[in-house]
């Protein structure tokens, strides 16, 4: 006879089902612990919204970077709509630097060092712009430049190198990482003349984003009468208004432009903005209505952008279409990489750079340290572009310097940087 399977009790089974369901609510206990009261080792939203600056119309979430920066943003001057730069251009910004210190610390004029050509290289890091340089300087100056530019490369450019070429004994060479980024020709400066341009450091003051109100125009002109530029966006509720009252007082004033952030959609750089997917006819006609917006105008520069100024054939047509209009571009650097100096040189249309944004930080105090940082800029190089936004501090920043600025310094319209 076949022994009868023996089956578990009521009371194992009950027992394997209270088991069962206490290893369930310990796992479910776990995973609420660790999704929502386990403290986080990264920044919470309230914290990431804190290292977040708003910076005219866009932000800079400075938690994203990675790459080494000065300890405050004061100490550039700059601010990006992005801060993402690749390591390799971030090394040959150092580089330019470079040079453009060592001239400053051995007394010699910037007039000394122009661009001979700057052109678009592949390299085993990524693409890049490699620039032929042309420096007009006697033998001791020329020594004394190239001894200094040496010292700064092992100061704080480390994968730097300063050789000359073995073709030329003229033409030195610069590479970094061992890959070739400038070339520096030096010829023999020209015989010293008396100058007959007015010797007095310049300094152009471009307030941005005016368009909503006629008060800030008024109050701008109030301070600094027509040495101020106004750049005002198009299709707002008193651009007439504002182009009239420039007209009236005799100020010059230039369009800005909205073009697309590397943040768009999320951040909409509003009416009459170019986009990158436009081609060349669409870009043409959006920038003209928008010129139409502003009559009398003498110049652009952009709102946002930080997509669009990166994008050769889109600025391109964007210059273009300038150039047909007379008119000349004041990049305001929303990117480290944008293309305005490269594809303007090449197209022969009149372009500056913005050098200081004074209030990406909208506190009176720091307003004020930024503009006299420009002013230290427009003494070392003669020229110096400083844009600002109608803020409320910003305003009240401007009438504490108006009163307290160095005089010796001229405050231009941007126009003028051109002559």
């Amino acid at each position: 006879m076949a022994k009868k399977k023996r089956t578990p009790g009521r009371f194992w089974k009950r027992a394997r089902t209270l088991v069962l369901t206490l290893a369930c609510g310990v796992t479910l206990s776990t995973l609420v612990f660790v999704i929502f009261l386990l403290p986080r080792t990264g920044p919470t939203v309230q914290e990431r919204t804190k290292t977040k600056k708003e910076v005219g119309s866009f932000s800079v979430n400075q938690a994203s970077l990675d790459i080494q920066e000065p300890d405050s943003q004061e100490e550039t001057g700059l601010m990006y709509e992005e801060k993402n730069i690749p390591r390799f251009d971030f090394e040959i910004n150092e580089i330019d630097l470079a040079l453009v210190q060592a001239l400053i610390t051995e007394g010699i004029g910037l007039d000394a060092l122009k661009h001979q050509a700057v052109t678009q290289r592949k390299g085993k890091y990524g693409d890049y712009h490699f620039q032929s340089l042309v420096l007009s300087l006697k033998r001791r100056p020329r020594e004394a430049f190239l001894n200094r530019l040496q010292a700064y490369f092992l100061d704080w450019a480390n994968g730097a190198s300063l050789l000359r070429s073995e073709q030329n004994q003229n033409k030195w060479e610069i590479r970094v990482q061992g890959v070739l980024t400038h070339e520096l020709l030096f010829e023999p400066a020209a015989p010293s003349t008396p100058p007959a341009r007015d010797q007095h450091p310049k300094l152009a003051l471009i307030i941005d984003d005016i368009g909503e109100s006629t008060e800030e125009a008024r109050k701008l002109y109030e301070l600094f009468g027509d040495a101020v530029t106004l750049s005002i966006l198009p299709y707002c509720t008193h651009t007439s208004d504002i182009v009239r009252f420039g007209v009236e007082q005799g100020l010059e004033f230039m369009l800005h432009v909205p073009m697309e952030p590397e943040g768009y959609p999320g951040v909409n750089p509003g009416p009459g903005s170019l986009f990158v997917h436009m081609d060349q006819r669409e870009i043409q006609e959006t920038l003209t209505r928008s010129i139409r917006q502003v009559p009398g105008l003498v110049g652009v520069n952009n709102h946002m952008g930080s997509k669009f100024t990166t994008d050769k054939r889109a600025m391109a047509h964007f210059l273009r279409t300038l150039g047909k209009h007379d008119l000349f571009f004041i990049d305001s650097l929303t990117t480290p990489h944008s293309r305005g100096t490269t594809v303007s040189a090449r197209l022969g249309v009149p372009m500056l750079s913005r050098d200081i944004f004074i209030d990406n930080d909208q506190n009176v105090s720091a307003i004020l340290f930024q503009l006299q940082k420009a002013e230290q800029l427009a003494k070392k190089r003669g020229v110096a572009v400083a844009i600002g936004h109608p803020y409320p501090e910003t305003l009240t920043a401007l009438t504490h310097w108006s009163r307290q600025r160095d005089t010796t310094i001229r405050l231009t319209r941007a126009s003028r940087l051109l002559d």
